[in-house]
């Protein structure tokens, strides 16, 4: 399973310090539409340039491998989810660059009507939650990378979250 922090960043200042020390980025539009039914299950369907994916996004299920596939008619799927109950909560669209610095994946994304954030992810191994969120927020202190909001711990704090599967 893995683990990911999302902070809110300075999108120039993060690109800068990325392009310094990471090789060049990968460039992808995202529309990632929420859905929720009445129980509380919750599904996204998320556009990445022309591939549509349908996946669970419910990090504390505990699932060593959360499920995700590969949509080939989004209208259809769309239609099956209001079938099964599910409502559109949500619509968030935004320009990501995927880079990489050793075990991490660092996702720079605009969202659009919320900012920009960087999302570290990187497989959980053997630590628990707290200790991977101290490695990561070094890690980008090494990079140069500072969150543009001291106070991460509060739940308010990122509004936004890129993606809750693992990494493949």
């Amino acid at each position: 399973m893995a683990q990911e922090l999302t902070i809110p960043v300075d999108y120039a200042a993060a690109r800068t310090a990325l392009a310094a020390r990471c090789p060049a980025p990968r460039r992808s539009q995202i529309e990632d539409t929420l859905y929720r039914r009445p129980d509380g299950a919750l599904a996204r369907l998320r556009r990445q340039d022309a591939v549509t994916r349908l996946s669970c996004t419910v990090p504390d299920l505990g699932l060593s491998d959360p499920p995700e596939t590969v949509v080939l008619d989004p209208a259809a799927c769309r239609r099956l989810l209001d079938l099964l109950g599910f409502e559109a909560v949500d619509r968030v669209r935004y320009a990501r660059e995927s880079w990489r610095d050793c075990q991490y994946a660092l996702h720079l994304d605009r969202v659009e009507g919320l900012g920009d954030y960087l999302t570290v992810q990187t497989d959980q191994g053997l630590y628990p939650a707290k200790t991977y969120r101290k490695m990561a927020l070094k890690r980008l202190k090494t990079m140069g990378i500072e969150p543009a909001e001291p106070d991460l711990d509060s739940p308010e704090a990122v509004a936004y979250t890129a993606s809750i599967i693992p990494l493949r």
